[in-house]
């Protein structure tokens, strides 16, 4: 018996140990630590949950999801394991598997404002934008100052050319947080689509002070360059954009963005000879 509340005791350290880890961002620390405890105690929910959130983090979506399976196996309708797998498959494209988890977390908690925003991320990378608004609507109800909500909505809008519309939402997202990368290169975006090409630049230029290994920014920055026809310029955002990101390789090879310098021996040496 006391050693059973020994090992509790430890648990209990390197789990809270992991938090505080989690929170200052180191997360391959933070990750040995949940690990430690849950040698202790191999079923301990929060410490399952704890690590697939961390393995999210570190981008390892695979791992994660395999934690949350293991919280879900002990408790199938706990919302934030539900929520979290569903984000774990949104990051790994599978939006119908993500949309399964996350109606069922809104079954348990409609207003669970969370899912709500990882539904409509998952609505809008299937292109089904006025589903999406419906969703990001109620999160919006629920908490009008929900960034992810207002740079989702943005999302939404944009995607049914609605540009007008959609910058005021990236405002609306910016005026809480100027810095919000999403937020400035959609924002970008909008403005790129409303060819107002000098304040679309401002704004993704922005966001590279903010974080110049942003590979999607860079990328964002090609496809203005390219839309204005400044092949050199377009072709340099793009390089760097894919030397930070590879899978931007694929992408560019159909983004009609670059439909002005596609035919261009420079961009098919970039993009057949990478």
């Amino acid at each position: 018996m006391l050693e059973d509340k020994r090992n509790l005791k430890i648990k209990e350290v390197w789990y809270n140990k992991a938090i505080a880890l989690y929170y200052l961002a180191r997360y391959e620390e933070a990750l040995r630590s949940f690990n430690y405890a849950l040698e202790i105690h191999p079923f301990y929910k929060f410490g399952i949950l704890g690590k697939g959130t961390t393995l999210s983090k570190l981008n390892r979506f695979e791992e994660a999801l395999e934690s949350y399976n293991k919280a879900l196996a002990i408790d199938p309708n706990d919302i934030v394991a539900l929520n979290n797998k569903g984000s774990a498959l949104n990051s790994l494209k599978r939006y119908d598997e993500a949309l399964e988890c996350l109606d069922k977390a809104l079954e348990i908690d409609p207003n669970y404002i969370v899912a709500l925003n990882n539904k409509g991320n998952a609505l809008n990378s299937l292109k089904r934008y006025e589903e999406a608004l419906e969703c990001l609507d109620k999160a919006l109800e629920i908490d009008p100052n929900d960034i992810v909500a207002l740079n989702n909505k943005g999302i939404a809008l944009g995607g049914l050319k609605r540009y007008d519309e959609t910058l005021e939402y990236y405002d609306k997202a910016l005026k809480i947080d100027p810095n919000h990368i999403s937020a400035l290169n959609n924002k970008g975006n909008a403005l790129s689509g409303l060819k107002r090409y000098d304040e679309a630049l401002e704004c993704l230029d922005k966001a590279l002070l903010i974080d110049p290994n942003s590979a999607g920014t860079w990328y964002n920055k090609a496809c203005l360059e390219s839309l204005r026809n400044n092949l050199d310029e377009s072709i340099k955002y793009l390089k760097i954009a894919i030397e930070l990101d590879n899978s931007l390789l694929g992408k560019a090879i159909e983004d009609p963005d670059f439909d002005n310098i596609r035919n261009t021996l420079e961009f098919r040496k970039l993009i057949y000879d990478e």
